[in-house]
């Protein structure tokens, strides 16, 4: 970060591929400790293999340079805390949610008890989809724009079945609204069990 002109403190959204979900309470650890006073959104995602094969963590990170004319700030979302793993954070015209997964206030995952039941219409995908955009939409609302305001709806979903859920959802609640998705299949178990998909979304807040 240096060499580019910029620093840790600049720090706004990084996506961190992790070796096992069993090592991300420690990965989640390390990190507080370097962000505690750094405000960084930032979404986890189970990996497997990486090019190194003694390899277990891979980050991309975005940042902005010393002197830049934007600042950064931390967007209130009202999105429950277990429902996100981060802070959600703006960058003038760019809004970076944490990565999201779809736990209610109550704690609860939509659908996970009835889903396997129902595996063929992929109901936990489409339950967990609609309150993964229910969330994506308090955080435009908190940046006072519209869900077509979306730039980039990414998908980490440990069964690439559940998007055809997942898109169902978003036809239900924006119509033919384009769908800026990209969607990856990752080794299960998700952090969250019951879960199926973790969304990362960009928000454009011009």
């Amino acid at each position: 970060m240096k060499a580019a002109g910029s620093a840790l403190v600049h720090s706004l959204k990084a996506q961190a591929y992790i070796r096992g979900i069993e090592n991300l309470p420690d990965f989640m650890d390390v990190w507080s400790q370097h962000f505690r006073d750094i405000p960084c959104a930032v979404t986890p995602v189970p990996a497997k293999d990486y090019g190194n094969r003694e390899g277990m963590i891979e980050i991309n990170l975005i940042a902005l340079k010393d002197g830049a004319r934007r600042r950064k700030q931390v967007v209130a979302t009202g999105i429950p805390a277990g429902a996100t793993y981060g802070p959600c954070v703006r960058a003038g015209e760019l809004v970076f949610p944490s990565g999201l997964i779809a736990v209610g206030a109550d704690g609860r995952v939509p659908g996970a008890d009835q889903a396997s039941a129902f595996d063929a219409l992929s109901l936990a995908g489409e339950l967990q989809g609609a309150l993964l955009m229910s969330y994506m939409d308090a955080v435009c609302q908190a940046v006072g724009v519209p869900a077509a305001n979306v730039v980039r709806a990414q998908y980490f979903l440990s069964n690439m079945g559940d998007f055809a859920g997942i898109a169902a959802a978003w036809q239900d609640r924006y119509g033919r609204q384009p769908h800026p998705f990209a969607c990856v299949q990752v080794p299960g178990p998700m952090p969250v069990s019951g879960a199926v998909a973790i969304g990362d979304f960009w928000v454009y807040a011009g």
